[in-house]
């Protein structure tokens, strides 16, 4: 077998080998050779033996947490000030304890159904996303053709937009994409986030066709005369390179943050006065000089909170 010799070896480590030596009552090469033994053999074993399923399903579970808490702090979701740590977000979610989100997100622990749950309440990311890695990351569905009902979701009994709940108006601007003029329908009730989006039934570009125009016309005249009174906000999103927005891959906040991507602004409000606000618009002519005939039902500003 071999034989180990180390010249210049430091006096402090020698002084604890000796100590563990005694205190086992082995010898000192015995020490040696049990330590060397238990460390090294125990790292051949661990890189010769593949992971199990539950132990690769935790860890790519907390590579997904991880990347979830990178995205909340690129998103603009914590406030100004406001600690990003993950001990505190695990008080954010409901857990009594941080140590079992700080051992989910080192892939030591595999995270609840329930854990899950919380976090998609809190955050508005998808709990199946978390524990399979199925679909996009955060929720984001497609404004249905009977848009009325998800809207009187909103609306408590006298017809008013609920308590603590915003209804933003987003126009996606990314020229030669094919995202370009698609309409986002972003709610916020409370501390929860919804996010809808249009670009199949119409478009607010100019490449939209009859149909095209007369779905946006009957939807622009519904927000006009039957939610004329609920507060809008309505905003317009260009990130800096033009690129996809990526659609289910931002918490919805993202695109509602004025100046950073989003610019705040009464395009929505122009519109259903008949106003063409962009060029785009000027394809709408005909629509909008229906829509500026076309009475609000309510004295009310239809643009901003």
């Amino acid at each position: 077998m071999a034989k180990l010799q180390v010249r210049n070896f430091p006096d402090d480590i020698y002084e604890q080998i000796v100590a563990s030596a005694a205190k086992s009552e082995r010898s000192i090469e015995g020490e040696l050779r049990y330590v060397l033994s238990d460390v090294y053999g125990k790292k051949a074993k661990s890189e010769e033996l593949p992971l199990s399923l539950r132990q690769s399903w935790q860890v790519e579970t907390g590579k997904r947490m991880s990347w979830l808490l990178e995205q909340l702090r690129h998103d603009g979701w914590f406030r100004y000030g406001e600690s990003s740590d993950p001990v505190l977000l695990a008080a954010r979610i409901g857990e009594s304890s941080p140590a079992l989100l700080l051992d989910c997100l080192e892939g030591r622990q595999a995270p609840t159904f329930d854990m899950a749950a919380r976090m998609q309440a809190v955050l508005s990311c998808r709990a199946d996303w978390l524990m399979s890695g199925a679909g996009n990351p955060f929720q984001i569905e497609r404004l249905s053709n009977d848009y009325r009902c998800f809207f009187d979701t909103l609306l408590d009994v006298d017809g008013n937009l609920k308590p603590d709940t915003a209804l933003h108006f987003v126009r996606i601007c990314a020229d030669d994409h094919h995202h370009d003029g698609t309409l986002l329908v972003i709610v916020r009730s409370g501390q929860t986030w919804q996010c809808k989006y249009e670009c199949t039934r119409f478009r607010l570009n100019s490449q939209m066709g009859t149909g095209g125009r007369g779905d946006l016309l009957r939807f622009f005249k519904y927000l006009k005369t039957e939610l004329s009174h609920v507060p809008k906000t309505s905003w317009t999103y260009k990130n800096k390179e033009n690129e996809d927005p990526e659609l289910g891959l931002h918490h919805p906040e993202y695109y509602i943050q004025n100046g950073k991507y989003s610019d705040r602004n009464d395009w929505l409000f122009r519109m259903l006065t008949g106003q063409a606000p962009f060029k785009w618009s000027m394809s709408f002519s005909a629509e909008l000089e229906e829509l500026e005939k076309l009475p609000f039902e309510s004295t009310k500003r239809a643009n901003d909170v």
